[in-house]
């Protein structure tokens, strides 16, 4: 099934632009591209849950595919840095290795990164001394940065993804008035972490998973709302929650694109239904939306390489960049993706051929 794969693409090259510094200017800012693409797995989800895992062994269904369908790329990508790290390579992300961590740190690192989930603590802890980890509010404010650890850096976001897709078969079914708490309770959190303690920065305006929660929530309430299954007021609702959100974190950015990126958010909030309706049976549009997970798990580990080879900034750095981080993407789905995917197509149909008696 097909979510938008132009705007996927879209959302994952601005990532890609801003962390990169490929243009003078933000085309759209990475923290609300982020949210977006929050926004479009909840409807994701919303609409495989209720057309696709609907059997007795679904929810361990829809687990494995999700496990199946992000863990790949990203050990692939995980490897590949290790690799790169071991023969010497200085990205300008300042990987280290683990061993000159306390344990509990080093720990959190090596698990982190095998399991997928936890990649997002290291913007709330760091190291006090030699005694272990502490909670810190600002990561950004310390000398010792723990996501400097991470091989794939950005891939907190696929923690918080899969926080939500534990939750996913179990909220997404149990109808609009849990939908309405969930939205509700997450939002209202992250308006008392702004407001009591201050605490609008990163990693509090999208990174921490109880109040981003509300932008899951709220792209399933799309879907439901076209099918019918949830009320359109309910839908509205999100949308102006959405919009207040947004403005609460971009005030705690500085205020960089401060109409702008609520706008588009919610905006894109509203059109997704219209969206997916539209683009759902265009090929080319699957394909293309293909290429923006591998996108956003490869494209640091190639502005890093870029960044180890060329002066940052430099036209060839910036060229070298767009042009190896789609031909990456390309390798992914070609060699690691495609494989895998036939490969779980066909245990699904022998699965399928022996329960049936054939």
């Amino acid at each position: 099934m097909n979510v938008v794969g132009c705007l996927r693409v879209f959302l994952a090259l601005a990532v890609v632009l801003v962390h990169g510094e490929i243009l003078p200017f933000t085309i759209f800012p990475a923290d609300a591209a982020v949210q977006i693409f929050f926004m479009i797995s909840g409807f994701y989800m919303a609409l495989v849950l209720n057309t696709k895992y609907m059997g007795s062994d679904s929810n361990i269904e829809f687990y494995l595919g999700r496990v199946w369908r992000l863990a790949p790329t990203f050990l692939a990508c995980a490897l590949f840095a290790l690799v790169l790290t071991s023969a010497g390579l200085k990205p300008h992300l300042r990987w280290h290795s683990p061993s000159d961590l306390p344990f509990s740190a080093m720990l959190l690192i090596c698990l982190s990164q095998v399991v997928l989930v936890g990649q997002d603590a290291v913007h709330f802890l760091t190291v006090d001394g030699t005694s272990g980890l502490r909670f810190t509010s600002d990561f950004a404010a310390e000398s010792l940065q723990l996501w400097q650890y991470l091989l794939i850096p950005q891939a907190w976001s696929l923690s918080v993804e899969v926080y939500f897709y534990l939750f996913a078969p179990l909220l997404l079914r149990c109808g609009p008035r849990i939908l309405f708490a969930a939205l509700v309770g997450s939002f209202f959190l992250r308006l008392f972490i702004a407001g009591t303690f201050g605490l609008r920065f990163d990693p509090w305006s999208y990174r921490f998973f109880p109040s981003e929660l509300l932008f899951f929530v709220a792209g399933a309430i799309a879907y439901l709302a076209s099918k019918r299954s949830v009320s359109m007021w309910l839908h509205v609702f999100a949308a102006l929650l959405i919009f207040v959100a947004t403005n609460v974190g971009r005030v705690g950015l500085g205020g960089r694109l401060f109409f702008l990126s609520p706008i588009v958010t919610t905006g894109v909030l509203f059109a997704l239904p219209v969206l997916f309706s539209v683009t759902k049976n265009w090929e080319w549009d699957r394909r293309l939306g293909d290429l923006s997970y591998p996108i956003y798990v490869s494209h640091m580990l190639v502005i890093s390489l870029g960044a180890s080879i060329f002066p940052m900034r430099d036209v060839l750095f910036k060229t070298f960049v767009i042009v190896l981080v789609v031909l990456t993407s390309l390798a992914l789905i070609r060699f690691v993706e495609g494989p895998l995917e036939q490969y779980r197509k066909s245990r699904r149909c022998r699965v399928a051929l022996t329960a049936t008696g054939v």
